[in-house]
């Protein structure tokens, strides 16, 4: 969900490092940045590294094809496997090719720390929590200007950091983390671990169980899970485990219940394969080993592309028949669709733990025959796909996605004490690069400091785009619109109060977009709603984005601090737009 931007080597002279941490410290005192603790930069911090070099998964090799009459199967499975049938993953990994420069020798750091502290004595005495997320903000902002490779932007990021810590703010750890790593030789999540590690070091405090830090932390659990890095989530999941008591939102808590669950399950999934994959270096073309590691791939981590071969040369006949018809299908949604069949079927005759995978992947496969398909032909998935009960939903944080060159369509746009904060303007927009499924959950968290006017999501269902604006018309009422070409105000989704929002009061607004229509909720309670096929809903053209199948927020003549931007994936899965 971070651009990734190509970097290139540089090493700045001593003198010159010096020059440039300077200016930037200089630009942050003129601009009024905030200042940090005064022994913070005491300590000889280099990135850590975690035990193992991280990996994408269980280090399998690729079997031979076996001996035998089955010349067909053989042929399959030698062919590059199929890539899966998801669309990518919503946050996306810094390439493994950029040019990264290597941690700067810790002359120039230790030279770079002096002027730092020497520049900022005053202010680094405030250890208030908000001025260490100021000054957190501030650091991340200057070491995006600072020279790339050099060591006062490794200063400044090590500064953001380490004051986002003590703000107890694990979004903007995790942002100087991934611009660390993107930047310089060093493991991102390894940086985040020790973050998080330091940030749930003191003493309990109700900011660490706040949205951002517990959707951070699971996006961390997601993260080392997929690298099969256990050693290094175990104190993840403890600061999670910590974090559960004072979580208020109750859909967060129960799906951080339900990811330790899944973990857990992973890990032990994890511990009973490792026999089979020692098995499959020895002999690859073992049939039992293959079919117990193939199905850990498949239906416990859903990596059907390194899965699918290894199925393909278990034992399982029908498994293995399966598998083989997978790898060697076309794309064409007929045959897709009879896979997904077939995987249904096959689904239920699988041990329990492993149904949900089977099941899931052929939700995914009639999806993706779906969007071929039309008429009868879709509605018949249509009806498949209503009786397989949705898989884990996934939170995606869209103020990850922010980027004020990109994403502003009208108005001024920043990231301030991690929250959005939207200028007062007329009709200001912005449009998050995102993608939503086809079912979702658009979930926000916003406070206006000064008189509230209009605060609005904007949203696309079925290549419609449409809003729910709260508080439009002088406060007094909140619509979805357009509906048959009606604005809110005088549609037949119209809620009107006196007013329907004071300053400083912060607010969660909720717009739950089905295939059979709209709910549109604030603070738990519902608003208004409508039931649609969404060919009769439009969008005002002031808040019209670029695209027609994104989302993003709205606000007219009014200072709005938005804390929270997701999407909540019900059924499907987004994706990113390219930058």
């Amino acid at each position: 969900m971070d651009s990734n931007l190509r970097k290139h080597r540089s090493r700045a002279r001593p003198a010159v490092a010096a020059a440039i941490v300077l200016t930037g410290v200089l630009q942050a005192l003129i601009m009024g940045g905030p200042a940090r603790a005064g022994n913070i930069f005491d300590d000889d911090w280099t990135p850590p590294k975690r035990a193992e070099a991280p990996r994408e998964g269980p280090v399998v090799p690729v079997p031979p094809p076996p001996d035998g009459p089955n010349p067909a199967t053989s042929e399959r499975v030698a062919k590059p496997p199929m890539p899966p049938v998801n669309p990518p993953e919503t946050v996306a990994a810094p390439p493994t090719n950029e040019v990264r420069s290597p941690i700067p020798d810790k002359a120039n750091t230790a030279r770079c720390r002096k002027l730092f502290k020497e520049v900022f004595a005053e202010q680094l005495k405030d250890h208030s929590v908000p001025a260490r997320r100021k000054l957190a903000q501030s650091l991340l902002d200057e070491a995006g200007k600072a020279m790339v490779g050099s060591p006062d932007r490794f200063v400044l990021l090590n500064g953001a950091m380490q004051a986002a810590e003590e703000a107890k703010s694990l979004r903007m750890c995790f942002a100087a983390a991934t611009l660390l790593a993107k930047t310089y030789e060093a493991d991102e999540l390894a940086a985040k671990a020790e973050a998080t590690a330091k940030t749930f070091a003191g003493p309990a405090s109700p900011a660490l169980s706040n949205v951002s830090n517990v959707e951070a932390l699971m996006a961390l659990v997601d993260q080392l899970v997929d690298e099969d890095d256990f050693a290094t989530l175990t104190p993840i999941e403890a600061a999670l485990q910590r974090a559960m008591p004072a979580i208020s939102d109750a859909d967060l808590k129960t799906e951080a219940k339900n990811q330790i669950r899944e973990v857990a399950a992973i890990r032990d999934a994890r511990a009973n394969v490792a026999p089979a994959l020692d098995t499959l270096k020895k002999s690859p073309g073992d049939p039992t080993a293959n079919l117990v590691v193939g199905s850990y791939l498949c239906f416990d981590r859903g990596r059907w592309d390194k899965g699918l071969p290894l199925l393909a040369m278990s034992k399982d006949a029908p498994l293995r028949d399966l598998a083989t018809a997978e790898l060697m299908q076309r794309s064409n949604s007929d045959e897709t669709v009879r896979l997904a069949d077939r995987w249904l079927a096959v689904a239920g005759k699988l041990p329990a733990p492993h149904r949900n995978g089977a099941t899931q992947h052929a939700a995914d496969l009639y999806r993706a025959a779906k969007s071929g398909l039309s008429g009868l032909e879709a509605m018949a998935i249509e009806k498949k796909l209503s009786s397989i009960p949705p898989g884990r939903l996934r939170r995606v944080d869209l103020l990850r996605l922010f980027d004020p060159a990109r994403n502003a369509v009208k108005g001024g746009w920043r990231m301030e004490d991690n929250s959005l904060v939207c200028e007062a303007s007329q009709n200001g927009r912005i449009e998050f690069g995102y993608q939503p499924p086809e079912e979702y959950d658009f979930r926000i968290t916003f406070t206006s400091p000064k008189d509230v006017g209009a605060v609005v999501q904007i949203c696309s269902c079925a290549g419609r785009q449409f809003s729910f604006d709260v508080g439009g018309w002088d406060n007094q009422v909140s619509a979805l619109e357009y509906v048959d070409g009606t604005p809110g105000v005088n549609n037949k989704t119209a809620r009107r109060k006196d007013r329907w929002m004071v300053a400083n009061k912060s607010y969660t607004a909720v717009v739950k977009v089905r295939k059979a229509g709209v709910e549109a909720y604030l603070d738990g309670q519902l608003v208004t709603s409508l039931k649609t096929d969404y060919s009769d809903v439009s969008v005002a053209d002031y808040w019209r984005l670029p695209h027609e199948t994104t989302v993003g927020v709205a606000t007219d003549h009014t200072v709005v601090h938005f804390d929270r931007c997701e999407i909540v994936e019900v059924t499907g899965k987004g994706k990113l737009l390219s930058p």
